[in-house]
């Protein structure tokens, strides 16, 4: 019996273990780009399968830049796009961007329009966040463009997160079984299985 309640309070350390590794996996933003301390928490993914999105954004630092949102669709699809704010801390300005805002993200995209107009953003403090909802979507591509200035609105470097809109029909769809078949968490309800089977 003492075996037995070593062994399991091993499996609940490795458990323990597990379980914090993938939180701590979760939070994690390296996998997300990060221009000069602006940082894209969403989209994390290229494909989504909705029509609705919401765009957030990270700004670790003092910063000025520019922002808007462009798509691969007709301009009648552009016209039922809605777009909101919904996050938006008072100490980041919002500025209407001047004309030649990102254009030289653009000149590669030519076959794109504009669904949200540039706008300059600027925040006094660090760490702060904005965030925009956009609601029925078309099916296309679309990029987000972030153009860095300096106090003159000189352009000091230009980044894009580019991502599809796909219908939700289109789904792939995940059969639980298939994901935990082997599984280190399905290896170790198996070993607990049979060590109190007896």
């Amino acid at each position: 019996m003492k075996k037995k309640i070593v062994v399991l309070v091993c499996i609940l350390m490795l458990l323990n273990i597990f379980a914090i590794n993938s939180f701590a996996a979760t939070l994690s933003f390296n996998d997300t780009p990060d221009y000069k301390g602006i940082e894209i928490i969403n989209p994390e993914q290229d494909v989504i399968y909705s029509d609705y999105l919401l765009i957030s954004l990270k700004i670790k630092e003092k910063c000025k830049f520019n922002f808007s949102i462009y798509g691969n669709i007709k301009e009648e699809e552009k016209a039922k796009i809605e777009v909101f704010q919904v996050v938006s801390d008072s100490s980041i300005q919002l500025n209407e961007a001047k004309k030649d805002a990102n254009s030289g993200i653009l000149s590669e995209k030519s076959d794109y329009i504009c669904i949200y107009e540039p706008v300059t953003m600027s925040n006094s403090e660090k760490i702060k966040f904005h965030s925009i909802q956009l609601e029925k979507l078309s099916p296309g591509d679309y990029f987000i463009a972030i153009e860095i200035l300096d106090e003159n609105d000189k352009v000091l470097d230009t980044a894009k997160k580019e991502f599809s809109i796909k219908d939700k029909s289109l789904r792939p769809e995940i059969k639980v079984d298939e994901g935990t078949k082997n599984s280190p968490l399905k290896s170790l309800s198996d070993i607990i299985k049979n060590l109190f089977k007896n």
